[in-house]
């Protein structure tokens, strides 16, 4: 994104006291789009904390004689915090259809991180990369299951991680939801957060900034008549609660966004925005959703996405590379790769970096890069504008015949556009 320069003349003094005075707190719910709302908000803030850990509530507690940054961001529960924060804070949150949420997080478990401190979970992820959604509805139960699957929205504002869930629990749901100063739903992201922006006084230059989009996995491009009729019935029973959680959300996002909006509605559709908005390509989203192949690593242990950072483990001294391929990329006039390449452990020796992209037999790009410990690269691939289906080839391997030991090689926020 375009960096702007920010100059706060005299007379806008008082409006940015004002703005640090009142930060504005996001309410992240996982596979709503939070990771691309908080990135947008992120490069528009003068200051700002994203929540590092899930029991990280260090810019919540902080003294009140401590200066709060503009934005701060993380998976924080609506139940516990909303009434917490002082009464002047703007507060935020998305809901997303609870279908396509749904299918989202499905794909999120099974492209899930081993995990060997929760037996619960580690039982979900095995069963959700052995059975198709459907049957893990019908079959699977649990604290885990219930967390993700059994109206996760509503669970994640009530801080309500297993047990069942009434009427009284959706009247609670609603009325937190209601608390809550701006409220938005997934698929009108892009003017929610341009609205948003319109009325911080301290988002200077939020007309120029693009929202970064996710690729979504294969079913979420379906049209809900088009999903299968047992999945369907499926997803709708185990997301009553929060089907009425996201027309609240709806209704919200119409009377509340636009008030005080510095500019009309019409410029938060700007073709030029909305262009550069749908090419945007995170390939960690491109292996979670499209079918890949690798050599030498296995997704969950070799191979692990966490976010936006794809870890690829480099095989030993006279092996073969480590290496994940995705095949069938659609890409749209997109010209550029950018990224960060750093190595996780401050022990680990020097690792190459390769990335190809080819369509056919013709290579494209082919790039390589030795990062040592300690020493990140950020990186900018320019190619000719390029239309139609691609190959992207990450490899790793030790450089000088160093040992594995430690070496996770890491690919941060490495994005197609």
């Amino acid at each position: 994104m375009m960096q702007i320069e920010r100059t706060i003349s005299p007379e806008g003094d008082y409006a940015v006291a004002r703005a640090r005075a009142a930060p504005l707190l996001f309410f992240h719910i996982g596979k709503t789009g939070g990771t691309s709302l908080t990135s947008y908000f992120r490069s528009l803030a003068r200051d700002f904390h994203v929540q590092s850990v899930p029991d990280d509530f260090s810019r919540l507690e902080a003294s009140d004689d401590m200066a709060f940054p503009d934005f701060i961001s993380g998976h924080y529960k609506v139940a516990a915090w909303l009434h917490r924060v002082p009464p002047s804070w703007r507060t935020m949150v998305v809901i997303r259809d609870p279908i396509q949420h749904l299918l989202s997080s499905y794909w999120h478990i099974r492209t899930h991180p081993e995990t060997s401190d929760n037996p619960d979970l580690r039982s979900l992820i095995q069963d959700a990369r052995q059975v198709d959604l459907s049957t893990l509805l019908r079959e699977h139960s649990g604290e885990s299951f219930q967390e993700h699957f059994d109206n996760p929205q509503t669970r994640f504002i009530l801080d309500k991680k297993s047990g069942p869930l009434d009427g009284q629990d959706q009247a609670r749901a609603i009325a937190l939801l209601d608390g809550i100063t701006f409220v938005g739903i997934t698929e009108c992201l892009g003017e929610f957060a341009a609205q948003i922006a319109a009325s911080m006084p301290w988002a200077v230059g939020w007309e120029e900034q693009i929202l970064p989009r996710m690729v979504v996995n294969p079913f979420n491009s379906l049209r809900t008549e088009e999903i299968p009729r047992a999945l369907l019935r499926n997803i709708l029973a185990a997301t009553e609660i929060d089907a009425e959680l996201y027309q609240r959300a709806r209704r919200l996002q119409a009377t509340r966004v636009g008030q005080g909006a510095k500019t009309s509605v019409a410029m938060f559709a700007s073709p030029r925005v909305a262009e550069a908005t749908e090419r945007c390509i995170p390939v960690a989203d491109l292996i979670r959703v499209f079918p890949v192949k690798t050599r030498g690593v296995r997704l969950g242990f070799e191979l692990v996405i966490d976010d936006d950072k794809i870890m690829l483990h480099p095989a030993g001294p006279g092996e073969e590379p480590a290496s994940v391929t995705i095949e069938e990329i659609p890409l749209d006039r997109h010209s550029e790769l950018t990224g960060r390449l750093v190595l996780a452990h401050d022990q680990a020796g020097p690792v190459l970096f390769v990335i190809e992209l080819a369509r056919g037999e013709v290579n494209d790009v082919f790039a390589t890069f030795k990062i040592m410990p300690g020493q990140p690269l950020d990186i900018r691939l320019r190619f000719p504008a390029m239309i139609g289906p691609a190959r992207l080839v990450l490899r790793t391997e030790m450089a000088g015949g160093h040992s594995n030991d430690f070496a996770w090689a890491t690919f941060i926020r490495l994005t197609m556009q």
